[in-house]
């Protein structure tokens, strides 16, 4: 009849009481509440050995936050379990580790020595954080296979590394997903322990499943190494990824009033400028071209200086993809009044009433009001009316007289306007 492993651990302690010691003892208390905002995971390579006293296991504890990122300086501590019960069955290098920066701290397992008439049997090498806060979870293990003396452990065979990726085309900006489930590992092993990713561009990632987003259009090389639980790793030959750079950008920006004026607000405004479906644009970034800035999709700004201004924007999505429009020109006016001037009879005759109107000269904010008017007839007369008449007198000769209007606004800007009137 086989022997339980109570049966094992007893005979152990009758036949090597000095070489190995078996007690039982309470599970240290953990201070603090107790929840599951952190996940443990541990590794045996390899996860079976022989019992002969030397052979050696390495065993990894990596514990990740609840955000599934790797946890730095958690304190862990490190049992030994044998049928349900806390044993010293073998030796640990520390029972107290601090994870490093990759969330993961190592502990070194070393067999007991032979037990005779031993069979095959595991021991559990038990990890659970110590923590004063709700930084604690639950513990975790993994099992070592101890193989007597005397028992070949069949060779393993080397894991095979492959992996599928998409969506595709694969396009800069959007996430694209790596699967290595495909990997299998080998003669012998049971499963593979550990996934490494190299994307090509400098990054790398780890598990069965990775996600990487690419910043930049090019063709990378992608690799994959995998570890089994006998220790033994491949890597994947190298898939070429060709990331296409296309443009995610549509729209284009406007601005109000369209001839805008010295002192005037204008209202720069990108609400038609997208990015690709299901993405935004985080930042908007805008250039005057007189030494001023604005930020976000609609933007004020006021110009102290007649003049044309070159106008850029740039903007930002949330996953990194940057674009900068071309510059606009935009013409900027004095905000004089613009003078227009009409009159009536077209061709009047010497000693004719000649009406003449400005009704259609127009000024620009923030000028409230024309403040005055002064014509110039070109015979030697003027006025100061806004719609005047005038006759141009019988002894004057025929021909083209030049009329000249210069109008003045509240703010001390002018303009003016001429026109020729034919007396016959």
């Amino acid at each position: 009849m086989k022997k339980t492993l109570f049966s094992l651990v007893a005979v152990a302690g009758a036949a090597l009481a000095a070489a190995c010691t078996v007690h039982q003892t309470e599970t240290p208390p953990l201070s603090g509440p107790s929840t599951l905002a952190q996940s443990l995971r541990l590794t045996a390579i390899p996860d079976t050995i022989n019992q002969d006293g030397a052979s050696k296991a390495s065993v990894a504890v990596t514990v990740m936050n609840q955000n599934g990122v790797p946890a730095t300086g958690i304190v862990v501590r490190v049992d030994m379990v044998v049928g349900g019960q806390l044993a010293d069955y073998g030796t640990l290098s520390a029972r107290t580790l601090v994870t490093g920066n990759d969330g993961t701290a190592s502990v070194t397992y070393t067999a007991p020595p032979p037990v005779p008439n031993a069979t095959v049997n595991f021991v559990s090498i038990r990890a659970t954080p110590i923590g004063t806060d709700a930084q604690t979870s639950n513990g975790s293990s993994v099992d070592i296979r101890l193989v007597p003396t005397g028992i070949i452990i069949p060779p393993g065979g080397n894991p095979t590394a492959s992996f599928t990726y998409g969506p595709t085309p694969v396009n800069v900006g959007i996430p694209v997903i790596f699967d290595g489930s495909s990997s299998t590992p080998g003669t012998n092993a049971i499963q593979i322990t550990n996934y490494a990713w190299n994307f090509g561009d400098g990054s790398s990632g780890t598990g069965v499943s990775a996600t990487h987003t690419y910043l930049t259009g090019a063709t990378f090389n992608v690799t994959l190494t995998v570890t089994n639980d006998r220790g033994l790793t491949a890597t994947s030959a190298p898939q070429a990824i060709a990331v296409g750079s296309a443009d995610p950008f549509t729209g284009d920006w406007v601005i109000s009033p369209l001839n805008p004026v010295v002192g005037q607000s204008i209202i720069f405004n990108a609400d038609q400028v997208q990015t690709s479906p299901g993405h935004q644009i985080t930042q908007y970034n805008w250039t005057f071209g007189d030494g001023g800035g604005g930020s976000g999709f609609q933007a004020q700004h006021v110009f102290k200086a007649a003049g044309t201004y070159n106008v850029i924007l740039s903007v930002v999505d949330d996953v990194g993809r940057k674009k900068v429009f071309a510059a606009k020109p935009i013409s900027v006016g004095t905000g004089a009044p613009n003078v227009v001037i009409t009159f009536s009879p077209g061709t009047p005759a010497r000693g004719a009433t000649v009406n003449f109107n400005s009704n259609g000269t127009t000024i620009f904010p923030p000028a409230a009001a024309i403040t005055s008017y002064q014509w110039n007839f070109g015979d030697g007369t003027t006025s100061a009316l806004q719609n005047p008449t005038h006759v141009y007198s019988p002894a004057l000769a025929p021909g083209a007289y030049t009329v000249t209007l210069t109008v003045t606004d509240d703010q001390g800007r002018t303009g003016s306007a001429t026109v020729n009137v034919t007396v016959t």
